[in-house]
């Protein structure tokens, strides 16, 4: 992984971690939600937010 690439997946995880800690009724968190557990080419889904319980 080029360093380009690893900045951006450490990147992506932060930005999960902090959607994780947000009000799940928020319009803003329902959008990134839905960006981020969009599947990859090879039907992964690395950045999917987990749900609260």
């Amino acid at each position: 992984m080029s360093e380009q690439e690893q900045y951006l997946t450490e990147l992506l995880k932060d930005v999960v971690f902090q959607i994780e800690q947000h009000p799940s009724n928020s319009p803003l968190r329902k959008q990134l939600v839905n960006l981020l557990n969009r599947k990859s080419p090879n039907n992964e889904q690395p950045f999917k937010i987990r749900e609260h319980k």
